[in-house]
């Protein structure tokens, strides 16, 4: 990884050696990309990925989001760690408040993307809570005290961020 030409990453031996026997493995089968492959019709799949191996491209222009960082889908990532989504979706509600309704540039511009920032913001909370709920139950389910815990540590983060500011590195990290 440190050697590579594109986005190299600069790791340890130790710690890639880590990633490749525990937590690769770990993740076999369970990742967005995996599912995207099989859940594309093959006719597409055959198209943009190579259908031996789905993680590499093939031909066309693909869905890349299953390769990206979250830095790379939230670009001021520290706004949303400081702030939280509800702060950002009441300051677009204001603006949206605030737009002259006899004004075209208002009506047709800025209102349809304040909009949709608002739209954004209620279904990135939307989606931390069902991870909340999900984690919840699968605790409630949980025999293993340990693993018992770590999830219920998921849910009480995932009911507070990304809509409310980090207060930790771990809720950072989770946002």
């Amino acid at each position: 990884m440190p050697s590579r030409v594109e986005s190299p990453f600069n790791i340890s031996k130790e710690d890639a050696g880590i990633v490749i026997k525990e937590i690769a493995p770990y993740w076999k089968g369970k990742t967005f990309h995996e599912s995207l492959a099989k859940a594309l019709p093959e006719e597409t799949l055959k198209l943009t990925y190579d259908p031996k191996d789905s993680l590499k491209s093939r031909f066309i222009v693909n869905e890349t989001a299953s390769f990206r960082s979250s830095i790379q889908w939230v670009h001021d990532y520290e706004k949303v760690l400081k702030r939280g989504i509800k702060s950002i979706k009441e300051e677009a509600q204001k603006q949206l408040n605030s737009l002259d309704p006899l004004s075209p540039v208002d009506t047709i511009e800025k209102a349809t993307f304040l909009q949709a920032v608002i739209n954004v913001c209620d279904a990135v909370v939307i989606w931390a809570k069902k991870h909340s709920e999900l984690a919840t139950e699968m605790a409630a389910k949980e025999s293993d005290e340990q693993r018992k815990k770590e999830l219920l540590d998921i849910a009480r983060i995932c009911e507070w961020v990304p809509e409310n500011p980090a207060r930790t590195f771990h809720e950072a990290v989770q946002s």
